[in-house]
């Protein structure tokens, strides 16, 4: 027949009116089996995906004191607090002057020649202590070692001399002698060296920093009980500038004898002491990071923020990350995801918000004792942080990508994507062989978060594939709805034919939708033309999707080189062509129903759901108030051979007829 001039097609979609679709039986829940879905296609199965760096599940060693290869050890430079010089680089003119000072220096001018030989000396120590420092040089060694050979011939010139026994520095350079040997592991003679200061100079000031010299050899040699009493020698000393220096590493004495509460005491002194103490700001600083050393053998990991605000309240968070950190590196993943789940909880607002849920929800990947959905749900959360903070961003014309909006950056973004995109990937790889339909949900949420915030064609393709195994493995008939329509609206987002057809036949399985008998009775012309109902989420989409559909598969099945089965793609389009004009009356567009039907009609009509898409248009146009009805129902009687074996639609188009 001749398509008549309707009115433009208006996309939209409604549910199904009453009496326009099949419905069949649902089978019985003792059955466990999902009903075959009425309209289906051929899956491809997922590609198998490679884990980056980025979410592979990190190989972490074993936990416990024995985790890692070398324990923690001070960070406090033992030469800081005892206010050695500088260890510069030496200059061999340096060396010339102060030797030829002592040359021309006459022994009448004692006190002269007494600080020339001092300073030498001193250079010397510090020439040794400058190549111990540059390990990674190969000649470091060897040239330390000459530096100490000429600092002890230095020293002992000095102290060994009666004439110089009045010098006023003779202590410090008793001191520095003896310091020398022990950083040159000559302790049997820095011994006698450090002996000789606490017996003729009892009262000096340097007497607790010989007991430190005892005391730091003792605590390298790991004899840690003679390393305790000397260092209690030197905190009978309470004015020396070692005095606090000698408690933080009785802290670590105990930390080494896992006397774990006794360490977290003495550090906590250290820092109670030091925290105003300018000029042992060092001491402050390291004492309270290494606190947590403690802490992490005994602490709850729930507790840790409070714990280390009474610390220090503003830096509470660093000292949490610490915790998190070393337990991370020792192999102890709960108390990481602990202290990193403290970190995000009490200090939401830090730019290093998206670094800690990173590491949380990688952390949880290799936790045992994390559920599923403990990890889906931490990394849901990361790429809400993401989001949120992108959101944030672009509200705030003014906001640099980098520090006006705390996390966000280029690292964030990464971690995020790749955190659930990968994942969803690779739990959609893991159902295809399993088939185990929790393992498809977790690819889901994943799938559905990642794509909401990271457009990508390929993930979007993947998402709306899980979405309609998913769908075709629910046993609930009211999930399975939700699930059909879950599939056509990813598959809607796409723009080929077959993922136009997928739409389209996942919203027909919603529907659970069968083209109804052919004998409708038509309706009464209304008083007034229908008001339109308002479409439900993700109606409009669908309907354009299945309108895009039609519109490739009409040109599609007249194409020399059809795409697919032509005979296939005709009887797939005649019912969606169906199903999106019953959708459309459904919700009272009937215009648009109209036309949909009118093109069906000119394109079909020998069709056996021609005669069903007859009275559907009839119908529509009768509620439409459509001024073509008459012309369209003289048109269809005129056509002999369309309504020869259409008994009950003559009877409609001789009543529709008479109405006039």
């Amino acid at each position: 027949m001749r398509r008549l001039p309707l009115c433009v097609l208006v996309l939209a979609l409604g549910s199904p009116p009453v009496g326009a679709q099949g419905h069949r039986p649902v089978a019985p829940p003792e059955a466990m089996v999902a009903p075959t879905p009425r309209y289906q296609r051929t899956q491809s199965p997922p590609a198998p995906v490679q884990l980056s760096a980025r979410v592979k599940p990190s190989v972490l060693p074993a936990a416990g004191p024995a985790a890692t290869p070398a324990n923690p050890r001070p960070s406090v430079d033992v030469a800081k607090v005892l206010e050695l010089e500088s260890a510069v680089s030496w200059r061999p003119e340096q060396e010339q002057i102060l030797v030829q000072l002592i040359l021309n220096t006459p022994d009448s001018e004692i006190e002269e020649k007494t600080d020339y030989h001092f300073r030498l000396a001193t250079l010397y120590a510090n020439g040794q202590r400058f190549w111990m420092a540059k390990a990674s040089d190969p000649k470091a060694a060897d040239t330390a070692k000459t530096f100490l050979l000429k600092a002890v011939k230095a020293f002992k010139a000095l102290t060994d001399n009666e004439a110089f026994r009045n010098y006023p520095k003779m202590d410090l350079a008793l001191f520095r002698y003896g310091y020398a040997l022990q950083t040159g592991k000559y302790m049997k003679e820095a011994r006698a060296v450090y002996d000789k200061l606490l017996k003729s100079y009892p009262n000096s000031k340097y007497v607790p920093n010989a007991h430190l010299g005892f005391a730091e050899y003792y605590y390298d040699a790991g004899q840690f009980t003679d390393a305790e009493a000397r260092y209690k020698e030197v905190m009978k000393f309470p004015r020396s500038n070692v005095y606090w220096y000698a408690f933080y590493k009785t802290a670590w004495i105990h930390l080494q004898l896992q006397r774990h509460q006794d360490a977290i005491d003495a550090f906590a002194r250290v820092v109670f002491a030091t925290r105003t103490d300018f000029k042992q700001n060092f001491l402050y600083e390291a004492a309270k990071r290494e606190l947590v050393h403690a802490y992490a053998a005994i602490g709850k990991v729930e507790k840790s923020f409070d714990a280390f605000s009474r610390l220090d309240k503003e830096g509470a968070a660093e000292l949490v990350l610490v915790l998190a950190d070393h337990a991370r590196e020792r192999g102890e993943i709960d108390t990481a995801i602990g202290a990193y789940g403290q970190l995000i909880a009490r200090a939401p607002k830090d730019r290093r918000l998206c670094t800690w849920q990173y590491r949380l929800a990688h952390g949880l990947l290799s936790a045992s004792t994390a559920t599923a959905a403990d990890k889906l749900g931490a990394i849901e959360e990361l790429v809400n942080v993401y989001a949120r903070h992108r959101a944030a961003l672009a509200a705030d014309a003014d906001a640099s990508i980098n520090d006006a909006i705390p996390g966000i950056d280029t690292e964030c973004r990464e971690n995020a994507a790749a955190m659930s995109g990968e994942l969803a990937l690779a739990y959609h790889s893991e159902w295809s062989k399993t088939r185990n339909a929790t393992t498809l949900d977790a690819a889901l949420r994943l799938y559905a978060k990642h794509t909401a915030t990271f457009p990508s064609e390929p993930l979007r393709k993947a998402f709306a594939e899980a979405a309609w195994s998913r769908a075709a493995l629910e046993l609930d008939p009211k999930q399975r709805v939700t699930r059909w329509q879950l599939a056509a609206s990813a598959f809607a987002r796409l723009t080929s034919i077959e993922d136009l057809r997928a739409a389209s036949l996942a919203w027909l399985n919603a529907m659970d939708y069968v083209p109804p008998d052919a004998k409708l009775r038509l309706a009464r012309t209304p008083a007034r033309i229908p008001k339109p109902l308002p479409f439900k989420p993700g109606e409009a989409a669908i309907t354009t999707a299945m309108a895009s559909f039609i519109t490739l598969a009409t040109t599609a099945t007249t194409n020399p080189q059809p795409v697919g089965d032509p005979a296939r793609l005709t009887e797939e389009l005649v019912v969606v062509r169906l199903g999106l004009a019953t959708m459309l009356r459904a919700s009272r567009r009937f215009d648009q129903a109209t036309d949909v039907l009118d093109h069906l009609l000119e394109d079909h009509p020998e069709h056996a759901h021609a005669e069903l898409a007859a009275h559907l248009l009839l119908d529509s146009m009768v509620q439409a108030k459509n001024d073509n009805l008459p012309a369209v129902v003289a048109a269809m009687l005129a056509d002999r051979a369309f309504i020869a074996t259409k008994p009950h639609l003559v009877a409609n188009l001789t009543a529709l007829r008479a109405r006039r």
